[in-house]
C-alpha cells in the first residue's frame, strides 16, 4: 500500500516503533525520518524519544555523519527541550556528556566550586536545556541567589511542559522522571520560602506544613532508589538526614531491598556524622548520659539491617 501511495492507516510513529522491534533498522528510520519531517513542516517540538531514535538509528546504520546532522539540528533550532547525555556519548562528544555527569556527581558530593564549573559550561555552549536549567538554579540556591535560581526554575518549567506535552503518551517511565523533575523545582521554590521562614516565631507553623507536605509526597513515589535519592538529596539542602530521619530510613530499607547494601549503610553514617557535627557545635554535659546517643528509632532501624 505505501508503494502505491496509499499510506498505511497507522501512525508514522507505531510504523516505527514495530520496525524497529523486528530489528529492521532501515525501515524503523525511513519511518522516523516521516515523523521527523511532519513535525518540521508543522513546526512541531520534537520530543527527546525521536531525536534519541533517529541518532541511535543512524549510529547503528553506519552513518555517523547524518546522526552528528540530528543533533546540531536540534542544538541550533532548539527543537527539542532536552538533550541527553547518551546522544553525545553515541557520537563521541564525550566533553557536553561529561560536564552534565560531572556537575551531578558534585552536586551529590556537596563540591559546590567543581560543580559551578561544570555548569558554567553547560551554560556557554548557549542551549537552553532542563538539565543546565535545573543545575544552574540549584546552584544558584546554594549561593543564596534567590532571583537567579527563581529565574532558572521558570526557565526549567517551560522546557519540561514542552517535554511532557510529547511524552505522556508514548513513554510512562520518561515521563514520570520529568515529573519528578517538576516535584522538585516545586521544592527549590519552598527550600527559599524555608530559608526565609526557618528561624522566624512566624514561620514555624509553615515550616512543618511545608516538612509534612514532603512527606506525603514521598508516600507517592515510586519506591525507587533513583527516584528518593534525588528527592532527598535536594531537601537535605535545608533538611539534614537526622532531622528528617524518617524518610532517609525509610530510603535506607528501599535500598538494602534493592540489593545496595553499600549505600543503605552510608545512609546510617551519614546521620551519624551530622549527630557528631551537632555535638560538637553545642556546649556539652559531663552529667548527661546518653548524649552520644543516636535517636532509637535510628538504632533499630541499623540493627534490622544487620
Amino acid at each position: 500500500m505505501e508503494h502505491g501511495d496509499q499510506p498505511l492507516p497507522i501512525k508514522i510513529s507505531s510504523l516505527g516503533g514495530l520496525a524497529l522491534q523486528c530489528r529492521s533498522y532501515a525501515k524503523a528510520l525511513h519511518y522516523k525520518e516521516q515523523e521527523f519531517k511532519e513535525n518540521a513542516k508543522m513546526n512541531k517540538t520534537m520530543n527527546s524519544a525521536l531525536t534519541g531514535s533517529l541518532i541511535s538509528l543512524n549510529t547503528l546504520l553506519g552513518q555517523r555523519g547524518a546522526a552528528y546532522g540530528i543533533l546540531k539540528y536540534v542544538k541550533q533550532h532548539q527543537t527539542v527541550a532536552e538533550l541527553d547525555e547518551e546522544w553525545y556519548e553515541k557520537l563521541g562528544r564525550w566533553e557536553e556528556a561529561l560536564a552534565s555527569y560531572a556537575a551531578k556527581a558534585s552536586w551529590n558530593m556537596k563540591e559546590w566550586e567543581k560543580m559551578e564549573k561544570y555548569v558554567n559550561y553547560l551554560e556557554t555552549t548557549n542551549e537552553k536545556t532542563i538539565d543546565g536549567s535545573f543545575l544552574s538554579a540549584l546552584l544558584n540556591i546554594q549561593k543564596r541567589d534567590d532571583q537567579m535560581a527563581l529565574f532558572y526554575i521558570s526557565r526549567a518549567r517551560n522546557l519540561l511542559e514542552t517535554e511532557l506535552k510529547s511524552l505522556v503518551g508514548e513513554s510512562y517511565q520518561r515521563a514520570y522522571n520529568h515529573l519528578i523533575t517538576v516535584q522538585q523545582l516545586s521544592e527549590m521554590e519552598e527550600i527559599i520560602e524555608l530559608r526565609h521562614l526557618k528561624n522566624t516565631p512566624e514561620g514555624i507553623e509553615r515550616c512543618q506544613i511545608i516538612l509534612a507536605m514532603w512527606r506525603k509526597r514521598l508516600k507517592g513515589c515510586q519506591r525507587s532508589i533513583d527516584v528518593w535519592q534525588r528527592l532527598l538529596q535536594l531537601r537535605s539542602i535545608v533538611v539534614g538526614p537526622l532531622e528528617d530521619r524518617w524518610a532517609w530510613i525509610k530510603f535506607s530499607a528501599i535500598c538494602r531491598q534493592g540489593g545496595q547494601l553499600r549505600l543503605a549503610r552510608k545512609i546510617f553514617h551519614t546521620i551519624l556524622v551530622e549527630k557528631i557535627q551537632i555535638l560538637d557545635s553545642i556546649t556539652k554535659d559531663e552529667n548527661n548520659e546518653g548524649f552520644y546517643e543516636l535517636p532509637t528509632d535510628v538504632t533499630f532501624a541499623y540493627l534490622k539491617q544487620q
